[in-house]
């Protein structure tokens, strides 16, 4: 989302289509940032709240990628002797680390 976000930027003087398509990714923006602020129960407000979960899910998986990159462990809270509860094999257990 970032990558389109500065490509739409560096591109946008290069015709309407690129013009138009930062006008949608600022709109969807917006919206996910607007969605805290419209009461819930509304059509609107299910519609605003689909465009923030779409933000925060890619939010997360990008925090992801960082954490995997640097070799961090990707499960939190886990403890060695927790495996046996979770049936997960050792190596899921261990700290994941880029190869």
């Amino acid at each position: 989302m970032v990558a389109l976000l500065v490509t739409n930027l560096i591109l946008v003087e290069h015709g309407g289509f690129f013009q138009m398509a930062l006008v949608a990714q600022g709109t969807f923006y917006a919206a996910a940032g607007a969605a805290s602020l419209v009461p819930k129960g509304s059509l609107l407000s299910r519609i605003l709240e689909a465009a923030k979960t779409f933000v925060v899910v890619n939010v997360a998986i990008a925090l992801a990628w960082v954490k995997y990159l640097q070799g961090r462990p990707i499960l939190r809270g886990l403890r060695q002797n927790d495996k046996h509860r979770y049936h997960a094999p050792d190596d899921v257990i261990q700290t994941f680390s880029p190869v």
